[in-house]
C-alpha cells in the first residue's frame, strides 16, 4: 500500500524546516493551528490526492513566517506558493486593465505594465 501520509506530503511540499511555519488553517484565519498541533492530530491521516472521496477543504492554507502561504490549485488539487504583493515606493497609476481597451494589448494573459506599456518601475 502507497504511504499516502498527509503530513509527510506537506513536508515534501515545503522545501523549508517545519519551525518555518507560522500556522496552518482557514484562509480566513478563523480556523488554525500551529504545525505541532496540526501534525500530532492529523498524524495518521492518509490523503490520496487523485482520491476524489479524500478531498482537502478548498480553503485550507499553511502560512509561513515569512508572510508567504500555499493554497490549494482549485485545477488540480496541488499547491500553490504565494507572497503578499507589495507597493513599490515610485508605483505608476494606469489607464488600462484589459486587452479590449488597451492599444498595447493583443495577446492572451497580458499583464499590467504589458497593457500600460510601463516603463521598468523600481522596487
Amino acid at each position: 500500500m502507497k504511504n499516502n501520509s498527509l503530513i509527510k506530503q506537506i513536508n515534501d511540499l515545503i522545501f523549508a524546516p517545519e519551525e518555518e511555519i507560522a500556522w496552518i488553517g482557514s484562509a480566513d484565519g478563523k480556523l488554525a493551528m500551529n504545525w505541532e498541533e496540526f501534525s500530532f492530530h492529523f498524524s495518521q491521516l492518509n490523503h490520496d490526492p487523485e482520491d476524489a472521496k479524500q478531498e482537502l477543504a478548498v480553503d485550507l492554507v499553511i502560512v509561513m513566517k515569512d508572510h508567504s502561504w500555499y493554497e490549494r490549485n482549485l485545477n488540480d488539487g496541488g499547491w500553490i506558493h504565494k507572497r503578499m504583493p507589495y507597493l513599490a515606493i515610485n508605483h505608476q497609476p494606469f489607464k488600462y486593465v484589459s486587452e479590449a481597451d488597451s492599444p498595447n494589448g493583443s495577446w492572451p494573459w497580458s499583464t499590467l505594465e504589458e497593457l500600460n506599456d510601463c516603463e521598468e518601475v523600481a522596487q
